[in-house]
């Protein structure tokens, strides 16, 4: 199968920007072109490479995966909880050292919490991990298994 990317109609835009903004409180930057390819699956990218691209070539991959679209919500990927975390003001979890090392090795954390948003930014000292499912109880993992941390 091979998929397509495609602009994000306005509408689509408008939501992922909404969420964006009503769930970390983070306003995309101007610049970042939005794709989807595949179902809900978020790209982003610039609009010099997305001239170029979406014209003249095919390409198996362009730009970074940002996140997919979960009804009202995104689910970041790693990268994509890098850049907003960067600008976010809200749904971000500190976590320990220890709590981080559980994280990237593919546990759920038990971590009690009042945070109402489905997903969470998880950060620790070194940066952001990633966002994690939060129930208000638990965060689950949400890191792909050939991304977790196997041997230290």
């Amino acid at each position: 199968m091979n998929e397509r990317y495609s602009l994000l109609s306005k509408g689509k835009l408008k939501l992922v920007k909404k969420i964006l903004f009503d769930s970390y409180g983070f306003s995309a930057p101007e610049d970042w072109i939005f794709l989807e390819k595949g179902k809900d699956k978020l790209w982003i990218t610039t609009k010099s490479v997305v001239n170029t691209v979406l014209e003249n070539l095919r390409v198996e991959i362009m730009g970074l995966f940002f996140g997919t679209l979960d009804g009202n919500s995104i689910r970041l990927h790693a990268e994509g909880a890098q850049l907003v975390g960067a600008g976010a003001s809200k749904n971000v979890m500190s976590l320990s050292e220890e709590q981080a090392l559980m994280y990237i090795k593919g546990y759920d954390l038990d971590i009690p919490n009042s945070l109402e948003h489905t997903y969470l930014l998880l950060k620790c000292s070194e940066g952001f991990l990633g966002a994690g499912k939060n129930n208000g109880k638990k965060i689950f993992c949400q890191g792909p298994k050939e991304r977790r941390l196997k041997k230290i």
